[in-house]
């Protein structure tokens, strides 16, 4: 980069950072909101990192440790003991192995004492499921031209509420607080998505009731009808909004229970959008003898698709790679209406190395696996959807 190139940066990094400051918005968020009103759309990749690195650099001349980031990109609150606690979810470019217990803000020694025996499988398959939905949202926030300014925003204070939703469950401990904001961002995801199909709609008309928002999107697209369950726990749990003004009566249960359905659908939401974008189509299916990717990376094969009442149920063999680089075949089932959240695989060369994978599996597991005959459990309901496995290994105690 010429040093005309550089002069003219920082010129109009003087100008965007003053507009930031006017609008209130948290110095994190800064850098890559200037990459994006400079650069626009850029894939991730060499390219991405060599245009944003002058763009942090400049963060960092002008306000130094204050641009320090620990990492975080998302805070799930978990309960222990009866007490809140936030497990910590850092960013991870590649795969990356933590001690759970480490990663839960201000847990007493007594509680992590006791982790290992009394909560390590449910916090860690907690941790497994919902830490996807935040890189889901990480990755959205990292390249969504495909938004508008407006859905841009909301999806931004979206993301911002989630993190309140966490926090006050700490301090102050308000429950009531943590379902409202919890809720708010569930409707910002939810009305984001209508206006993406239709741009005219007003969505304040909803007002707060996101069922009806739902109503609404599902007639427009019924690949979103499997989030059913998590609107109807998110609203149900806010009532009305009475739960500003007075108390109404709701557990830490209740607020966590709801913290979580609203992660899954803002998380599955961006998730969604992101593979429209790539696929250049909003029309997504399942078609036998098709590999997909899901959001994971995992690929699956798409092995049938059958009529089950009004439901297409269908039929995937995931190929799946342990930590231990251990492969196996894991046979699922879902709906079709889970198809947005997959991509197909079109290029022949990817094919066909996945067709020679997936062959090779198929010699090597005489049987094909169940998720219970793996250790897996297949979650679905109110608090998500996700697949979560426990492996057990020996560790030194060095």
């Amino acid at each position: 980069m010429s040093h005309h190139d550089e002069s003219q940066i920082s010129e109009r990094l003087i100008s965007l950072d003053e507009k930031f400051v006017a609008q209130g918005m948290p110095l994190r968020y800064r850098p890559n909101a200037a990459f994006k009103e400079i650069h626009g759309s850029v894939l991730d990749g060499a390219g991405r990192v060599a245009l944003f690195d002058p763009i942090h650099k400049w963060y960092i001349a002008k306000y130094g440790d204050k641009m320090d980031w620990d990492g975080i990109i998302g805070r799930i609150p978990v309960i222990l003991d009866g007490s809140a606690y936030l497990l910590n979810v850092p960013i991870a470019f590649n795969e990356i192995q933590v001690k759970l217990v480490e990663q839960i803000e201000g847990i007493p020694q007594k509680v992590a004492n006791d982790f290992q025996e009394k909560y390590f499988e449910s916090v860690g398959r907690i941790a497994a499921g919902l830490s996807t939905k935040f890189r889901f949202l990480y990755s959205l926030t990292a390249d969504d031209c495909f938004l508008n300014p407006l859905q841009r925003e909301m999806v931004w204070r979206a993301i911002n509420e989630l993190e309140t939703a966490a926090l006050v469950l700490i301090k102050p401990g308000d429950t009531q607080i943590s379902i409202f904001h919890a809720h708010s961002a569930a409707e910002k995801f939810l009305k984001v998505a209508l206006q993406r199909i239709e741009q005219d709609t007003d969505t304040r008309i909803f007002r707060h009731q996101i069922p009806d928002v739902f109503k609404n999107l599902v007639a427009h697209d019924d690949r979103y009808a499997w989030l059913v369950q998590s609107v109807e726990a998110t609203h149900n749990q806010l009532e009305n909004m009475n739960i500003r003004y007075q108390t109404i009566g709701r557990s830490l249960h209740d607020a966590v229970s709801c913290f979580y359905s609203a992660l899954s659908i803002c998380g599955t939401l961006a998730n969604l959008w992101m593979f429209d974008f790539e696929r250049g189509s909003a029309k997504s299916t399942f078609t036998p003898q098709k590999f997909y990717r899901d959001g994971l990376g995992i690929f699956s094969l798409c092995l049938s698709v059958t009529e089950s009442g009004d439901k297409k149920l269908v039929k995937l063999d995931k190929m799946i790679t342990l930590p231990n680089n251990v492969n196996m075949l894991v046979a699922i089932t879902v709906e079709m209406n889970a198809s947005g959240s997959y991509i197909e695989i079109t290029k022949p060369k990817e094919v066909y190395d996945l067709t020679r994978k997936y062959k090779k599996l198929r010699k090597e597991c005489k049987n094909l696996r169940t998720p219970e005959q793996c250790g897996m459990v297949n979650k679905s309901d109110p608090e998500g959807a996700y697949l979560t496995g426990l492996l057990k290994v020996k560790v030194s105690n060095e």
